[in-house]
């Protein structure tokens, strides 16, 4: 899945959907409200 042309990998554990960004061997965790934050400001 991409994300703002980020490679973003989403993985659901029980009712929370978390949003790995993998890049340059960090990996940040990103929560759902984060995602739905990034899309109201666009």
């Amino acid at each position: 899945m991409l994300l703002d042309g980020l490679e973003v990998l989403e993985v659901k554990v029980g009712s929370k959907i978390f949003y790995f960004h993998v890049c340059s061997s960090t990996v940040i965790i990103i929560s759902k409200k984060e995602i739905e934050k990034l899309h109201s400001n666009n």
